[in-house]
């Protein structure tokens, strides 16, 4: 499972095309603190909320949670859907403000009004980073489905690069769901004998990351590694 999060101001586009019924076979799961008979009383409803508030320009967020298709014998509920976007936004602190949950089939999608019930915006400090790692503990936690290339992969069969290679992913993704910033899962990894190094794109346009095994002189970038332990992810 996965959260892809982005942020902007209110606007009839988004309701229309997370409730769009004929294209998307949408259904709503959860509307609080808001009208929901009809795309406008909706709209009206996080409008009159986010009023409240003049300190911030955007003032919706708008969560897009997917699923495995090896999950599909939990997600065709809608029970096991509400509950798990519920505990979502608990853990991430999102939980007392205006919101709506709609599933389009095997994922769903989140609005929530940036300003909560107490009139203050919700806290957004690193939220990509506390995201992946709500949903790295979630996925465990749950028994959901890990991606086949680390979960099911042979360990005992693999031989040089590729061995090196899964010693550095195996001991960098579990503290995804412990470190609480990118100093701390550097540090954390360099007490396991795993140093990291951040570096220009090739492209020089950002930044990457480079894990090192240093007594055994294998070095290896995040994106080769895994997708989660790639630069932009961390960040």
């Amino acid at each position: 499972m996965f959260a892809k999060i982005t942020t902007g101001s209110l606007a009839a586009g988004l309701i229309n095309y997370m409730d769009n019924v004929k294209e998307k076979d949408a259904r709503i799961l959860i509307a609080k603190g808001l009208c929901a008979v009809s795309h406008e009383a909706i709209c009206a409803s996080f409008e009159i909320q986010a009023s409240r508030n003049h300190s911030i320009s955007e003032k919706m967020l708008h969560i897009s949670l997917a699923f495995s298709e090896n999950d599909g014998h939990r997600t065709k509920s809608d029970e096991f859907m509400t509950a798990f976007a519920l505990d979502y936004l608990k853990r991430m602190g999102w939980d007392k403000t205006q919101l709506i949950i709609i599933r389009h089939d095997d994922h769903e999608h989140m609005a929530l009004n940036v300003i909560g019930d107490d009139g203050k915006p919700l806290d957004l400090k690193f939220y990509k980073t506390r995201s992946q790692r709500t949903c790295f503990k979630m996925t465990k936690e749950y028994g959901l489905y890990f991606a086949k290339d680390k979960k099911n992969v042979n360990r005992s069969a693999l031989k040089g690069k590729d061995k090196l290679k899964y010693e550095i992913a195996d001991t960098a993704m579990p503290l995804l769901g412990k470190c609480k910033s990118l100093a701390e899962f550097r540090e954390a990894l360099a007490k396991k004998g795993i140093t990291t190094t951040i570096v220009p794109t090739r492209d020089g346009k950002g930044l990457g990351i480079v894990y090192t095994i240093s007594d055994k002189k294998f070095s290896i970038g995040g994106a080769k590694c895994d997708q989660s332990l790639k630069f932009s992810a961390l960040e």
